[in-house]
């Protein structure tokens, strides 16, 4: 048995939704974790992340959360009881709740796409573009640019394969394309 180009393209309309999905759910986790985490900041949208002092966790989580050990390296901790990290963007959450809402919107874009691919295209443009703008608020990073690098790739890889000017004539396969001349 074999799978066509065709079935596999609708598969991936099927599954870019859940890949959404996925991300928020991820996202959450890191924010549970303490990794990911955004730049200091003040105001109401940060919020600190607390030393982990529970020895029920220290079986299977060593250290503290990636942000609190981070500040407690640079000085920028909170004073008082709980020691704390400094205030933070939660960027894991709004990459969280971007995830959710990308899942929606992918869905409902699935009933008037024109062609098979379409909605992974969507979801790549979209995530690529996201990630790229999101990047420059996280604090857990230095000048390590290799993730918006690959943004910046997988958007235009995505966007060079998406023709505005679409047609069913521009997307069928044609096998004499690929066959070698006589």
């Amino acid at each position: 048995m074999s799978i066509s180009f065709f079935t596999f393209m609708k598969f991936i309309d099927i599954v870019a939704p859940t890949l959404a999905l996925g991300l928020g759910i991820v996202r959450i986790g890191c924010f549970l974790y303490g990794c990911d985490y955004g730049l200091v900041a003040e105001g109401h949208a940060s919020l600190p992340f607390p030393q982990w002092d529970d020895p029920g966790v220290a079986d299977w989580i060593r250290g503290n959360a990636p942000a609190f050990d981070a500040h407690s390296r640079e000085g920028l901790l909170l004073t008082g009881l709980p020691m704390a990290s400094a205030p933070v963007y939660p960027t894991q959450l709004i990459a969280s709740l971007f995830g959710f809402a990308l899942f929606g919107v992918l869905l409902l874009f699935r009933r008037f796409k024109k062609f098979d691919g379409q909605v992974l295209m969507y979801f790549l443009i979209a995530y690529s573009i996201f990630r790229f703008v999101i990047e420059f608020q996280r604090g857990d990073l230095t000048t390590d640019t290799n993730n918006q690098m690959t943004d910046i790739n997988s958007l235009c890889g995505s966007w060079i394969k998406f023709d505005p000017n679409y047609s069913k004539e521009s997307l069928t396969f044609k096998p004499e394309y690929f066959r070698a001349p006589n």
